[in-house]
């Protein structure tokens, strides 16, 4: 036995034509073909440029040959016993790489046999690059704008100008007036035009071009809808999601977080600066600690909740925070250094304990009380002293408890400042009790009972008082609204009583003495309206009804013991709940979640969030203008969007990349002003049309010579069907449309609750956002789509609408009873093409449409003749919106 597997090591180590998994290595194996991408995959983030474990690099091969501080690891002469086959071969804990599953047959085989043929490598192999002058961890440098042979007002223009011309390439010249309005509009605000808006916009472009079309930027830019456009977008990039769990029980996310959502589009809308976004997202609690507007934006924080995990939720923001924000996947080393970037796993951990301390809570808002109804979601440092440990190998439950790891940012960008500094809070933001705002939902919750109470009594204003039954309700009806007015005054000296506390006022006994006196009164006036209901019920016809005996004395006894405790002022008073903690584990206690605030909180977030927009910072300002080109131009300038690692490649287009990057940063980083320089560029205007000789030059239009042509959003596709027909509700803010409850619901799209659990049908037919992670939105071309806009009951019932406002808006009947009135088919096939598809019909088209016409007056010649062209008109508007052209940007 022991000779045949002799034998066999024999035949597998030094046979020189090796047939492994189907390969045959003989003598033409490769080192930079077959080799040099293994050792790239699987070694160099250990033995390369990052660093060099071992004082071993093998990145090349004369550094393989210089070897480590035990010499070299190649020995051609002797291939089992150099190190590099040793290692790679090891079946116990010397096994390289030590992490990840072992080199497969193959890739080992490719190696042994170029160490057969003499391990040779390039003359001239250089080492890896080293990753600190990666382009993008370089500060973004804006170059002179360049002069081409075409001129250009606008620096993106000059910027893909000056490339068009090295490559050989002419751009196409301007779209269609109809579909540049088009584009335009979906764009900014996620609406097709209308008819109106396409004629008024037609007839100034007659006049002036290009003021026409700075004027139409203008005024898209300003309207309300703009914002809910591009918070859509940013809600993809920054993961919005409405709670979701089971039953009632909140697992992910939180209740109320739509408030988010609303703090988005009104901040777009205010044109608030990306970095002032920033700063609120992730530090407002801490910057703003008793700005109620600004702490909703820390929703983008408390979306990553999730109730049985800790470790989960935090892995959760440190992912979907460096991918969103800057580019950087520091998910990769959660459990070891990063395989192809300068990330370290300790620099996860750093950046954990920024994260660490956080968690979310629930403040009261000014309209109520009940927290399961409405509230403010926000962040909080609830455990500043909370210590971060570095979890080996990735296991929470193997975490290193020797050493407490400090916050702080990845190493490759550390140059810039980072200093937290801990912040001391203002009592209104840790005793939250004291807000002005809490008296009020108090008091508003009081009011209503007292009105509702008053209101009941007045109907007994008129009564016969001698009937028993009639009596004891009015007795009822009083002590009712005595114990809310009693309630009233408990409550107001609650609140003054907690203020005097939290401030340490002089007139904190006074304050206190009263709320206690007030609460002994509400009691009384509790267990008199206690004891008159038990004794109109006692009158009740119904035996099982009526209250016992002893029911009606404990009741008494109730009332005569509030009455001797009245002037009492043993005990204390009843302090007022301003807001809960949320559950950090399903079985947290109540007295838990209601616990004392800390006063202080760490600044971990406000340094992070500082570090973030610093001008010098070499990734933000390029991510943010990265995601805004996407949406307009349908491709990325940088792809992916979420990795700007060593794997990216510098794009083509990095010189107007970092020229737009260092001018948002210059000029406060104003989104508005991004927004209209992309869209009034030459680039952005041109036809989509696909030229052969420049598609074969540039099949994947790098250079922009073309404007791509891209698919709607499923929001827009709903909306502007909704917009077409005059039915959308356009107004913003707002709780969470139930899509099943309120399917019928007109508000846009963004509205509907978006969650794992919960989604739209139609929306999620035409790729809606992936709650869990969505930089760019997924496109896809399915039966289903169609079969949505032809089937759907939503689309059949906006078609007649659509065809009732084209014959009003295009002004073919006088006025909205155009249902009852002949018109010329020819003019409604043409003004209807033109408003949904934003062009000009053909020949052709116009007559398909005209043979459908007579063809549905043929089969629907039995109805009378309005009803009959009602239909007909519905019909051509349900058949023009499944015309691709609808549902494509061109």
């Amino acid at each position: 036995m022991c000779q045949i597997r002799t034998v066999w090591l024999l035949v597998c180590y030094t046979w020189p034509l090796l047939l492994v998994n189907g390969t045959v290595w003989s003598d033409d194996v490769d080192y930079l073909r077959d080799v040099k991408p293994v050792l790239r995959e699987r070694c160099f983030a250990c033995h390369g440029s990052l660093k060099q474990e071992a004082e071993l690099r093998l990145d090349t091969v004369d550094a393989m040959r210089l070897g480590s501080y035990s010499g070299s690891v190649l020995d051609a002469n002797n291939v089992d016993a150099s190190l590099l086959w040793q290692r790679i071969t090891a079946t116990d804990e010397e096994r390289m790489p030590p992490e990840g599953a072992a080199l497969s047959a193959e890739e080992m085989q490719a190696i042994r046999a170029w160490m057969l043929q003499g391990a040779v490598g390039p003359i001239d192999e250089q080492p890896e690059a080293d990753p600190t002058q990666h382009w993008a961890f370089l500060r973004p440098v804006a170059l002179p704008i360049p002069n081409t042979k075409w001129s250009a007002a606008n620096p993106i223009d000059a910027f893909l100008n000056d490339k068009l011309v090295s490559a050989g390439l002419a751009p196409n010249p301007a779209a269609d007036p109809s579909l540049q309005l088009r584009r335009l509009s979906i764009d900014l605000i996620g609406l097709v035009p209308n008819q109106t808006e396409q004629q008024d916009f037609l007839a100034a472009y007659a006049e002036s071009p290009n003021q026409a079309y700075a004027d139409a930027v203008q005024r898209l830019l300003q309207r309300p809808e703009h914002g809910q456009r591009w918070a859509r977008h940013w809600m993809d990039i920054w993961r919005y999601s409405d709670w979701y769990g089971l039953g009632e029980q909140v697992r992910f996310s939180q209740k109320h977080i739509w408030r988010w959502r609303s703090w988005i589009v009104e901040s777009l809308n205010q044109n608030i600066g990306y970095d002032q976004m920033i700063l609120q997202m992730l530090a407002a609690d801490e910057i703003w600690p008793t700005d109620e507007s600004k702490l909703r934006a820390t929703g983008f924080l408390v979306r990553n909740y999730y109730l049985f995990n800790r470790t989960t939720w935090l892995d959760n923001t440190i992912e979907h925070t460096s991918k969103a924000l800057m580019g950087l996947t520091m998910n990769c080393c959660k459990c070891h250094d990063h395989k192809y970037d300068p990330l370290s796993h300790e620099d996860y951990y750093r950046m954990r304990a920024i994260f660490e301390p956080h968690q979310v809570r629930i403040d009261l808002v000014e309209s109520q009380t009940n927290l399961d109804l409405d509230g403010l979601v926000r962040t909080f440092d609830a455990h500043p002293d909370e210590p971060t440990y570095v979890h080996l190998r990735g296991n929470e439950k193997d975490a290193d408890a020797s050493r407490v790891v400090p916050p702080g940012v990845p190493e490759i960008i550390a140059g810039l400042p980072f200093s937290p500094e801990e912040i001391r809070l203002p009592p209104a933001a840790f005793a939250p009790q004291i807000r002005p705002g809490v008296l009020v939902a108090y008091e508003a919750e009081s009011q209503r009972r007292i009105a509702a109470a008053a209101k009941a009594l007045e109907a007994f204003a008129e009564t016969d008082e001698a009937d028993a039954i009639t009596s004891a309700e009015r007795v009822v009806a009083e002590r009712e609204l005595a114990a809310a007015q009693r309630h009233l005054e408990k409550v107001r000296s609650a609140h003054a009583a907690d203020v005097a506390t939290v401030l340490e006022e002089p007139d904190l006994a006074a304050c206190r003495r009263n709320a206690i006196l007030a609460k002994r009164q509400a009691t009384l006036a509790d267990a008199r309206l206690a004891l008159a209901k038990l004794e109109f019920a006692s009158l009740s016809d119904d035996q099982e009804k009526r209250p016992s005996t002893e029911q009606l004395d404990n009741a008494q006894k109730q009332v005569d013991q509030a009455a001797e405790q009245l002037d009492s002022l043993d005990g204390d008073y009843d302090s007022l709940s301003g807001s809960v903690k949320s559950a950090e584990g399903p079985d947290e206690s109540n007295a838990s979640r209601f616990a004392p605030y800390p006063q202080i909180s760490t600044g971990r977030r406000t340094a992070f969030a500082r570090w973030l927009i610093q001008p010098e910072h070499p990734l933000t300002a390029r991510v943010a203008v990265n995601h805004i080109w996407c949406r307009h131009f349908g491709q990325p300038l940088v792809d992916p969007v979420e990795d700007f690692g060593l794997r990216t490649k510098p794009p083509m287009q990095q010189a107007l990349l970092d020229w737009l990057a260092v001018e948002l940063v210059r000029r406060n980083w104003d989104m508005k002003w991004l927004h209209q320089l992309i869209v009034s560029s030459d680039a952005y205007r041109r036809s989509s049309v696909v030229q052969d000789q420049a598609a074969d030059m540039d099949s994947q239009n790098q250079f922009y010579w073309r404007r791509n042509v891209i698919r709607m959003e499923a929001e827009v596709v709903r909306d502007s069907i909704l917009y077409l027909a005059g039915e959308v509700d356009t107004s913003c803010g707002g709780p969470t449309t139930d899509p099943v409850k309120q399917k019928h619901s007109l508000r846009r799209s963004l509205y509907f609750t978006q969650s794992e659990n919960d989604k739209h049908e139609f929306l999620s037919t035409f790729d809606a956002a992936d709650v869990l992670r969505c930089y760019r939105r997924s496109v896809s071309i399915l039966p289903q789509q169609a079969l949505a806009l032809s089937n759907s009951e939503f689309a059949l019932s906006m078609a007649p609408k659509i065809a009732n406002r084209i014959c009003v808006d295009g002004g073919l009947v006088g006025d909205a009873q155009a249902e009852s009135q002949t018109i010329d088919w020819n003019a409604f096939v043409d003004v209807a093409w033109q408003t949904l598809l934003s062009r000009t019909i053909q020949q052709d088209e116009r007559q398909a449409c005209l043979q459908a016409v007579a063809d549905w007056q043929t089969e629907l010649s039995e109805l009378a003749e309005p009803e009959r062209d009602r239909r007909i008109r519905a019909n051509l508007v349900h058949a023009i919106l499944n015309v691709n052209d609808f549902i494509t940007i061109r």
